[in-house]
């Protein structure tokens, strides 16, 4: 497994929310790359398994925060059938992850604000929260792990809806900033 490869499983792994996994296998992206005489990449590496580690004393909280609590409530109004409530849930979630500093929490709540919008139709929607989302983790834990968190899911997006469909949605919500 390459450097490159390292870092895409540690953001599946993330997802999964398998965090010490994904931060041993940036550790060891980190490691490869000062093997490779890339300092950089190195550092971006550091960088994010510092930033990972950080997360585990949230991660590993018994007590969920208000941010998971009300994910749990848009799950349960999901389940209902209710999508709107669920989107407004979520909302509520990622407001409140970035009130407490939170990124997993916060990458939680935009990817499902994504994923409920896609759902309801509101393809814009769904852009506007991975945009927003990378920019916000960005400032959180720097551009390389926040690049890592969301383009991936931009670039599925743009296979799915088409890149002529994708490339207007994101024209239409560059026009609405």
């Amino acid at each position: 497994m390459t450097a490159a490869d390292s870092v895409v499983a540690a953001r599946d792994l993330l997802l999964a929310g398998k965090i010490d996994e994904a931060r041993t296998l940036v550790e060891r992206a980190a490691d490869e790359w000062h093997d490779e005489g890339d300092p950089a990449e190195e550092a971006r590496c550091r960088r994010m398994a510092a930033a990972l580690g950080g997360s585990l004393s949230i991660a590993k909280d018994p007590e969920p925060t208000v941010a998971q609590s009300a994910l749990v409530v848009a799950s349960q109004a999901l389940d209902r059938g209710d999508l709107r409530e669920a989107l407004a849930h979520a909302r509520r979630a990622r407001a409140e992850a970035l009130a407490a500093r939170s990124p997993l929490d916060y990458v939680a709540a935009a990817f499902a604000i994504a994923e409920l919008s896609e759902a309801d139709g509101d393809r814009l929607l769904a852009y506007a929260s991975l945009a927003v989302g990378w920019v916000t983790l960005a400032d959180l834990v720097g551009a390389e792990a926040a690049r890592a968190v969301f383009a991936p899911s931009l670039i599925a997006r743009r296979d799915r809806w088409g890149a002529g469909e994708f490339a207007a949605v994101k024209a239409r919500y560059e026009e609405s900033r």
